[in-house]
């Protein structure tokens, strides 16, 4: 670890610190630790700057994260006695989720729901292959979802 002492001079005119040499320093540079120290030393405000850090320098320039991919919608694929089905599953997960003040996504993805509704599980245990859905999900929620997916799908209208 490497150490610097900066003492920024103090410019009545602007009355601040000139901290340009310090705002040089970091462009290189990551700190780990940076105490300051105050006082007034012959009627002029006196800043100390003892800054702490690594020997690797930070990379010239920071890069973003990429770009976030639009989701795909999960029900693309789905036939519509899928659909249906994934939109009960969402309507039941919903109200589950005002119930215990949490976001839906947390009992369920949308992208977990379209699975269910598609793959139509018969026990608590076939739920388990939903990737993502862990156990603790399945043994608070597995006994009513299953319910709602034994819910007699409605007519298709007829047009």
């Amino acid at each position: 670890m490497k150490v610097r002492v900066f003492t920024p001079p103090w410019d009545p005119e602007s009355r601040r610190f000139d901290d340009s040499e310090v705002q040089a320093f970091f462009e290189e540079r990551r700190a780990v630790a940076l105490y300051e120290h105050f006082a007034v030393v012959d009627g002029l405000p006196t800043l100390v700057l003892i800054v702490t850090w690594r020997g690797d320098a930070v990379p010239a320039r920071v890069r973003a994260p990429p770009p976030r991919q639009p989701e795909v919608d999960p029900t693309r694929d789905l036939s519509p006695e899928d659909r249906a089905r994934y939109e009960r599953i969402r309507q039941w997960r919903n109200q589950m989720a005002r119930r215990l003040s949490k976001p839906p996504y947390l009992l369920l993805t949308n992208a977990q729901a379209a699975v269910i509704a598609a793959r139509r599980p018969a026990s608590v245990a076939d739920l388990s292959d939903v990737e993502g859905l862990g156990a603790s999900r399945i043994e608070e929620f597995g006994a009513e979802l299953l319910a709602v997916l034994a819910l007699p799908d409605a007519p298709a209208a007829d047009g």
